[in-house]
């Protein structure tokens, strides 16, 4: 967001803000070493920066919410993608997931446990404290 003020001109408190937003899901091991591709999350379809660009070449996975948001539904998209993921490259691995307690998070979790659903015998979910997640 462009500031309020600057040091050459004041902009009056009338004019709209801009809120153009992305959200990004980044997931990383411990040491660095595996970097699985960023999510990002924009309000576009197809933003208009990548008009001649191929999206799925960038290296990233690109989802779109009208106010590019995490949603239940891209968190369960991200969470299925993220099992076949680690499946892929040792079927019999186990990993700690640590995540914020946004809602999405949590209902998509709750639910998979309704679900009984196999996701969640590879991979251990633990909630970070509540108001907590800049901290860490």
């Amino acid at each position: 967001m462009v500031p309020d003020i600057s040091l050459s001109v004041e902009q009056s408190s009338s004019s709209k803000k801009e809120k153009a937003r992305i959200s990004l899901a980044i997931t990383e091991n411990g040491d660095g070493t595996e970097r699985p591709p960023i999510w990002v999350i924009g309000s576009a379809k197809k933003p208009r920066c990548f008009n001649k660009v191929n999206i799925n070449n960038l290296g990233i996975k690109w989802k779109t919410n009208k106010k590019a948001w995490m949603t239940a539904a891209i968190m369960k998209d991200w969470l299925c993608w993220f099992w076949s993921y680690i499946k892929a490259r040792k079927p019999s691995r186990k990993v700690l997931l640590l995540m914020d307690n946004h809602s999405a998070h949590t209902k998509v979790v709750e639910d998979l446990k309704e679900e009984n659903s196999v996701i969640l015998n590879d991979i251990e979910i633990l909630f970070l404290p509540p108001n907590t997640t800049s901290r860490y």
